[in-house]
């Protein structure tokens, strides 16, 4: 699953990675981005007779539009790959309403042999952008209130991540960003999308260390969430932060 991501790249990158040319008002960092809290996702819009990729905020935990009230979307943070096209609460919106989910990486947590749940952060090989696929809803109250949500669609982790959690996080890359926000699913009546997109990264995709368990409270923020620990895992090489081309741990 994926429960908990950071968003620390500057503003000018996301803006470039996304085709944005508008600036995203209020935009901060955010080292530790909890379920209910709002997030930023790129959808695709018509303007001005063109498709363009539009900055949106929506809250994360997805709540259907045919929902009795909002407190759904607290169970439905993530949305599984395998199933979405044919799942109530997930097909109408895997047909017409696609979203993009940018992260600097997120936290897993692996369960260890005495029970307790070791943190990791997880992020780009290259030092870049994460892309999640994600699926947005609007539900309305019986206020007239408008409600926007999202969820993050997860897939069975790649062998580098698999011994810390078996799902992640579905990662699109930039070529095929266009696909998963344009393209008409609206007759797909099969798995075809999902073993043609919504899989696994590859494992040179992503690094992955063990954290500090400060991330376990949501209230806690700061570059010190995502530094490495000193734990005896770190003596497996699997689990070793790497250094970029550059050298740096931390390029963002």
């Amino acid at each position: 699953m994926c429960g908990r991501f950071g968003l620390i790249h500057s503003l000018e990158e996301i803006l470039r990675v996304y085709s944005l040319d508008m600036d995203m008002i209020n935009f901060q960092p955010r080292f530790n981005i909890a379920p209910g809290q709002d997030i930023l996702t790129i959808t695709s819009q018509n303007h001005r007779e063109k498709i363009k990729n539009v900055a949106s905020i929506f809250k994360w935990g997805f709540v259907p539009s045919w929902s009795r009230d909002s407190s759904v979307g607290s169970k439905m943070i993530n949305a599984r790959a395998e199933t979405i096209y044919k799942k109530p609460a997930f097909s109408s919106a895997f047909k017409s309403r696609r979203c993009l989910v940018p992260a600097s990486g997120f936290y897993e947590w692996q369960t260890q042999s005495t029970g307790a749940k070791q943190p990791f952060w997880i992020s780009a090989a290259d030092g870049g952008l994460l892309t999640f696929a994600g699926l947005w809803e609007s539900w309305v109250s019986n206020g007239g209130d408008n409600l926007q949500t999202c969820t993050i669609i997860t897939t069975s982790a790649n062998n580098s991540l698999s011994n810390i959690h078996g799902r992640m996080p579905v990662i699109i890359g930039p070529d095929n960003f266009n696909a998963w926000l344009k393209s008409d699913y609206s007759s797909i009546q099969s798995s075809t999308i999902t073993t043609d997109l919504l899989r696994s990264s590859p494992d040179a995709v992503t690094l992955a260390w063990p954290v500090s368990r400060m991330v376990n409270n949501t209230s806690n923020g700061g570059a010190d969430l995502i530094s490495p620990v000193d734990l005896s895992l770190e003596n497996n090489d699997q689990y070793k932060p790497q250094l970029n081309k550059q050298g740096k741990l931390f390029p963002f």
